[in-house]
């Protein structure tokens, strides 16, 4: 049986217009966004396996921009990792206790993963807790990118590529100023 891949991976029909902050998911399905400062807008908003998107990554990210690459001014990745593990007391036991916890195990390493490939390319990375406050719906996302020129982001999107949009929205060149003068392993986006 062949496998497709994800039609959500090849969603980039807008053009970068100036720095873009790339914001990643990461997980058995990873997210990725691509956030333009200068426009104020998305220019990618996927999702894949984690070889799809690095893949992605690895033809976009180039030494310097060109008319299909990326100008990445900085790279958001959601870090999971100090947040507790709530099974011992939700009454979880055994098998989906232990199944919780390779669950956790697995994307812990993909952060590290990402985090060293990145940082191997000389991009800047910012580790993020994931974003409280519910998730947004494709609704949500097009509702809070319409901008008075355009509809916002209307492609189709899973849950996965929107909580990488989350992490990089509104993002502001006065924001890349301030988080490039912070230590890489900051503590959560704000």
């Amino acid at each position: 049986m062949e496998r497709r891949a994800p039609y959500l991976v090849k969603a980039a029909p807008r053009q970068s217009a100036g720095v873009l902050v790339v914001g990643i998911d990461p997980g058995e399905v990873t997210g990725v966004a691509a956030w333009d400062v200068e426009t104020q807008s998305f220019t990618h908003v996927g999702s894949g396996s984690f070889f799809e998107i690095l893949g992605l990554l690895d033809e976009r990210i180039g030494s310097a921009p060109t008319a299909e690459g990326w100008s990445v001014g900085l790279v958001v990745v959601e870090d999971a990792r100090r947040l507790p593990i709530y099974a011992s007391r939700d009454g979880v036991r055994r098998r989906r206790r232990d199944r919780l916890c390779r669950d956790v195990g697995r994307i812990d390493r993909d952060v590290q993963l990402w985090v060293d490939w990145l940082r191997a390319r000389g991009l800047p990375v910012r580790l993020a807790e994931p974003l409280r406050g519910g998730k947004w719906d494709a609704a949500t996302l097009a509702r809070l990118t319409r901008t008075a020129s355009g509809p916002g982001w209307t492609e189709p999107t899973n849950q996965h590529a929107r909580d990488a949009a989350r992490l990089v929205f509104g993002t502001t060149a006065r924001h890349l100023w301030s988080w490039g003068n912070a230590p890489g392993e900051a503590e959560g986006v704000s």
